[in-house]
């Protein structure tokens, strides 16, 4: 079994590590080019993927399959 800390339908952007490490890299050259000063920047997808569909995944990739369970009342 599988306990979610919430309803599981909570929803969040998840990116792979290497795309923000890229992203945040590609942020340092700007700020270089532009100078002293103040960059404010938002890495995301722009894709919503609930915590319930995150746990389905790794299950499935894993081939672990549980029972999945909220632990919100």
């Amino acid at each position: 079994e599988l306990t979610l800390g919430g309803t599981g339908q909570e929803t969040r952007d998840y990116l792979p590590g290497e795309m923000v490490v890229s992203r945040m890299f590609d942020l340092a050259h700007i700020a270089l080019q532009r100078g002293p000063g103040v960059l404010t920047a938002n890495i995301a997808s722009g894709r919503e993927t609930s915590v319930r569909a995150l746990a389905q995944l790794m299950m499935d990739l894993t081939g672990r399959q549980k029972t999945i369970r909220s632990a919100a009342v």
